[in-house]
């Protein structure tokens, strides 16, 4: 699921280079770190973050039975930083 996430916010976002996925997996849960350009956090939290809600759509269909958990990080230095609940 990490490719599939890393690849659908390479196209929404204009500096797709600076795009980071992680993903840990639990027993329930996936959870996805992704981590853009400053710039570009602008993109997926406009409109009341209807980009990243999209996004997370997308993965919990692609995750199975288990749920997908998109965490949007501070900055690409924060991608593996977080623990999962």
């Amino acid at each position: 699921m990490q490719e599939l996430v890393s690849f659908i916010l390479k196209g929404i976002v204009s500096n797709p280079e600076a795009v980071t996925v992680q993903e840990l997996d639990g027993e329930s849960s996936v959870l996805i770190e992704i981590g853009v350009d400053d710039d570009d956090r602008i993109r997926l939290t406009d409109n009341d973050g209807q980009v990243l809600r999209n996004l997370r759509a997308v993965a919990n269909a692609a995750s199975g039975r288990k749920q997908a958990v998109i965490e949007l990080l501070g900055n690409s230095a924060d991608v593996g930083t977080a623990e999962e609940e």
